[in-house]
């Protein structure tokens, strides 16, 4: 009730308190790491995001959303090669989550960028940027990000415009053409 409260704080707290009295066979373990994961990532603790949804993955490896909550705190602590081998391999997945593509496309754009300018390949990014959320303010955002690394102002520009006329208002998608 506290996450769904937003109340990270008292959540943390009470998942704390818990896991600790959950048996080494309980299937919460996983739950109440991955509810600690996405508390701590509202309030800014990363390195805790990254630990609790590592050890949501080591009570159920297979669980797509542990691993969602991994990469994602994975790109939150700037390690980024590991975030695209924790995302990459999901992306066959018979029903990832809705984020999940705009996630893997920042993950890609993000190694892109860690590369000298003429060794950059945008196929892969372009790839999961098709699959991602068209409707997300994030989908332009990251695809404006991408046009701006090629020198491509204008069509960038175009993008973020055209995002701004469907989502008027949103801080994110201002803040991101007041980058550009």
């Amino acid at each position: 009730l506290a996450v769904a409260d937003k109340q990270w704080n008292q959540a943390i707290k009470l998942l704390q308190s818990v896991r600790h009295d959950l048996g080494d066979s309980s299937e919460w373990h996983s739950r109440v790491y991955a509810l600690l994961g996405l508390s701590y990532r509202e309030i800014g603790a990363h390195e805790q995001e990254l630990q609790a949804f590592r050890k949501a993955l080591q009570h159920e490896p297979t669980w797509m959303t542990a691993n969602i909550g991994l990469g994602t705190a994975l790109l939150n602590t700037g390690r980024i090669e590991e975030a695209n081998q924790a995302l990459e391999p999901l992306r066959t997945a018979k029903d990832p989550p809705a984020g999940y593509w705009i996630l893997l496309s920042r993950a890609r754009l993000s190694r892109q960028l860690r590369l000298p300018e003429a060794d950059r390949r945008w196929t892969d990014v372009e790839e999961s940027l098709a699959k991602a959320d068209a409707k997300s303010v994030e989908t332009p955002i990251v695809r404006a990000e991408m046009l701006a690394s090629r020198r491509d102002y204008a069509e960038a520009l175009t993008v973020l415009e055209k995002a701004k006329s469907e989502h008027p208002g949103d801080l994110l998608l201002l803040c991101s053409l007041a980058d550009l």
